[in-house]
Parts: C-alpha cells; structure tokens; sequence
C-alpha cells in the first residue's frame, strides 16, 4: 500500500558522501565485508593497471605495430560471452572464491607468460599475443564474475550483524571504492611512467622505460592475483554456510531467542562476522549512524 511506503529525508550531496565514508569505517568492522573489500581490490588492480598499458606492452615491450591492440581485443572479446557462461555455471557448481582462485590462477599464468616473451621475444609474436590475450580474457573474466557473485551476500551477512537490509549502502560503498581504485591507478601509473622518462608520441622508449612497463603490465597484477588468492581462502562463504546464514536471520526475525542458537551456527555466523554472536543482530553500533526513515507518503 501506498502509506507503507517510506522516503528517506533528502539530503545533501556532501552529506552524501559523509554518511558513505562513515557507513565504510562502520561496517568494515565486518570480517567478511573487509575481505570482500580485499577481493574486489585485487582484481580490480589487477584487470586496470594491465589494462591501462596494455596498448604501450604491445607496442614498446613487444615491438608490435598499434593496429594490433584494436584486432587482438576484439578477438578476446569475441570469447567473453563463453567464458561468462563458463564462470556462471562453474561458480554456481563450487563457489565464489573457488571460482575466484581458477580465474586468478588462470590470469597469473598469463601475465608470467606475458613478461617470458616480452623478455625472449620468441618467432610468431603475434600469435602468442592472440593466443595469450584470449587466455587473460578467461581469467579475468572469472575473477571479476566471482567478485560480483561474492559480492552478493555480503547484505545478508550485514543483516545478521545489523538486522537491517542496506543494499543501497553497499552498492554506493563499491562504487565509491571503485572510482578511489581507478584514480589513484591513474595517477600513480602516470607518476611512475613520467619518472622513468617516458615520452608520450614517441616511437621508441628507453631501456628503463620499457622494463617499468613489462613489471607493470606483467609483474604488479601477478601480486595483486596472489593476494586474491590468499584472502579467498580465508573467506569462508558457501551454499551451506550461506542456508545457515539465511535460516538464523529467519528464526530470530521469528522472534525466537539469541540464547537458543546451535553451536554450529554460531560458529558459522562468528567466522563470517568476525564478531562474538552475542554481539550480532543488533546489539553493537555498526548501523546507528544509518539514517532512519523521516517521511511517510500517505496516499
């Protein structure tokens, strides 16, 4: 019905942004939040610093012409949708951070064979560059399809902490990482280059130059596709631990007591939150700064 229905009081575009960073420093209490924001980190660094020189690897580390970048990532493109498809079913058959590991294994691979023929420049360069691209394609399309899905349970993980549903909060919390992500890259990335001597239009880069450019391109994702790695095996959602998860909301929105919960959902939910239970479902601090809905639409 129309006078259920409730807004949240305007306001403004600073405080905004106040409230999310404040919502950020208050949830990353969550154990599973602050993994999952490790998560989308490493593969967001990973896929923007190799794609924000790719085109400078082709050109200045593997001597190739630039036509060549434009036709190598079509090609790549053209198997996105398999290895979407892929990822889909094989996560759902496992999990997020099984399926996160084979993508990011898969790109580790890809980006050492990156710097081998970079380094040995073997005959055919072109087809490794085409047989590689396509290659980091499946990877990266697995470590960016586990985070996505990953990223899906962290509101029911919040509810059991808050008691509230704030997809809304996280959606904007992602985002605002993402945009911090892609700047700081930026930046550092032309920082780096500058100080190597880099020279924009030219057609040939010193000795250091490229070297920088082969350890960006191949090297820096290589540490952030390990550190994925590592923090994926410490995040602990599964189906089954997620139907516990969703049962225990279920049974204490039913009323029933917190003293009564199994011993092995209470370790389910204490590895997820990183929080005593007792401390779960609202008795702690985490969404107090949430604002609460002000005004009601009457029909």
């Amino acid at each position: 019905p129309a006078e259920d229905i409730v807004l949240p009081e305007k306001t403004s575009v600073i405080n905004t942004i106040v409230n999310m960073i404040k919502d950020l420093f208050a949830t990353i209490k969550i154990k599973a939040f602050r993994q999952q924001i490790a998560i989308f980190t490493a593969q967001q660094a990973e896929r923007s610093i190799s794609g924000y020189v790719n085109t400078y690897f082709i050109v200045f580390a593997l001597g190739l012409a630039t036509t060549t970048v434009s036709g190598v990532n079509s090609i790549a493109y053209i198997f996105g949708l398999i290895f979407l498809s892929f990822f889909m079913w094989y996560t759902m058959k496992t999990d997020g951070p099984t399926s996160f590991r084979l993508g990011a294994i898969s790109t580790i691979l890809v980006f050492l064979s990156f710097a081998l023929i970079a380094i040995f420049k073997p005959p055919y360069l072109s087809i490794w560059l085409v047989a590689l691209t396509i290659l980091l394609n499946f990877g990266k399309t697995g470590i960016c399809n586990a985070t996505l899905y990953l990223q899906a349970f962290i509101p029911d993980i919040d509810e059991i902490v808050t008691t509230r549903r704030r997809e809304g909060i996280f959606s904007g919390i992602f985002n605002f990482i993402d945009t911090i992500i892609q700047s700081l890259i930026s930046l550092a990335m032309g920082i780096i280059l500058s100080f190597t001597g880099f020279q924009e239009g030219a057609t040939v880069q010193s000795e250091l130059t490229v070297n920088c450019i082969i350890a960006l391109y191949a090297i820096v994702p290589i540490v952030f596709g390990i550190w994925g790695i590592i923090v994926s095996y410490k995040f602990k959602i599964s189906k089954k631990n997620h139907v516990i998860l969703l049962n225990e909301i279920e049974r204490l929105k039913s009323g029933e007591s917190m003293d009564d919960v199994k011993p092995e959902v209470k370790d389910v939910i204490e590895n997820l939150t990183g929080m005593p239970y007792k401390e779960c479902w609202g008795n702690n601090n985490i969404a107090s700064g949430d604002s609460e809905p002000t005004k009601v639409l009457n029909s």
